[in-house]
């Protein structure tokens, strides 16, 4: 039997597809997913119901566990924290009480499988080390295991020797003697690695004892947030109608109030950055939205974009003073594979309040 192993899903509804779709072009004819389906992404009601239609198997992942109630979320970061409280709105009770059920390791005469470690599940520790693998390897019979939660493909291999190797993503025959942990890699929320950014999952076909990696090419985009989220409507209204009425009042005062000019030393300062991002320029995309938006205020910050060739020569760059907002689209220019977008502040002792800065293709 042909199995796709797939992980770290994140709420990527078009990633996961296209890798479904790659996966049964191939033959595959059970889909057994490792975890982390919600969390990041901007379609998590949609990814839920995919992933129950279409894998045979899935165990709960840290952020499925966080999104369900099994496990708090206070030692995430700010993205995925926010992520969390997102998702428990927009996903159906049905699909809440699906991923509250999860388990959290499986196993058959073929592998065993988990989200973070077989040692703790529960707990979701990362297998990402010569010496943790070699204890999960203690742990556990089985010749070939699966895991996920790293979103980094690869491979730990023991042999007759005890000695534990660490290896990137490598197609491989099971050998007597030998014991493997197989990482697929992510989905729906993969690593950049050498300016690269693809999805990716493995295919074990269980009768010939082998276990290829497969890549797909990532949309950036995908994991953008996007649409209206109808339990969010009524909170937004009484919200929209707070903050036009605090506007008006604001913009009165400010109308009043003398004007101040600040001078503004335009010359990028790595050492004051708020927030940046390098991300990888869809093939697709035209333009580019910086959405950055700030609170009130007589600072503001600058931002810089820089967009390079895949051989990361700089073939457009600019540094603005934004003091509202910079929503406008920028235009992508011909060739450019990567762009770096930061916001800095304008001194050792600024401090600009950033609402938002969520850039995104178009």
């Amino acid at each position: 039997m042909l199995y796709a192993i797939i992980s770290d899903v994140h709420a990527n509804e078009n990633a996961l597809r296209a890798v479904i779709d790659d996966a049964v072009s191939k033959g595959v004819e059970m889909f057994i997913c490792l975890g982390d389906v919600v969390g990041y992404g901007p379609m998590p009601d949609e990814t839920v119901t995919l992933v129950r239609r279409t894998c045979a198997v899935t165990l709960a992942g840290n952020h499925d566990d966080a999104v369900s109630g099994r496990m708090s979320s206070e030692a995430f970061i700010d993205l995925a924290s926010d992520a969390v409280k997102r998702h428990r709105e927009s996903l159906s009770h049905e699909n809440v009480s699906w991923l509250k059920s999860l388990p959290y390791v499986c196993s058959d005469e073929n592998f065993a499988a988990v989200h973070g470690d077989f040692i703790e599940p529960a707990l979701f520790n990362y297998i990402d080390e010569t010496d943790v693998a070699k204890a999960n390897f203690g742990h556990i019979d089985s010749q070939l295991l699966f895991c996920g939660h790293t979103h980094t493909p690869g491979v730990f291999l023991v042999g007759s020797s005890g000695n534990v190797y660490k290896l990137g993503p490598t197609d491989f025959t099971l050998e007597e003697g030998k014991r493997y942990i197989v990482n697929p890699g992510s989905v729906g929320y993969p690593r950049e690695v050498d300016g690269k950014c693809q999805s990716s999952y493995v295919i074990y076909d269980s009768d010939d004892r082998a276990v290829t990696f497969h890549t797909l090419p990532f949309l950036v985009s995908s994991v953008m947030q996007r649409g209206t989220n109808p339990k969010r409507v009524k909170k937004r209204v009484v919200a929209l109608l707070a903050i036009g009425l605090s506007l008006l009042i604001g913009g009165a005062v400010y109308c009043l109030a003398p004007k101040k000019e600040v001078r503004v030393d335009m010359t990028y300062n790595p050492a004051l950055v708020i927030k940046s991002y390098e991300i990888i320029v869809p093939s697709a995309a035209k333009y580019l939205r910086p959405n950055l938006k700030l609170a009130y205020s007589s600072e503001g910050v600058l931002f810089r974009y820089v967009f390079k060739t895949d051989a990361r020569q700089v073939i457009d760059s600019r540094v603005e003073k934004v003091v509202r907002s910079r929503t406008k689209q920028l235009d992508i220019p011909k060739g450019a594979y990567t762009v770096e977008i930061s916001i800095s502040k304008f001194g050792e002792n600024a401090s600009p309040s950033v609402k938002e800065f969520k850039p995104y293709f178009e």
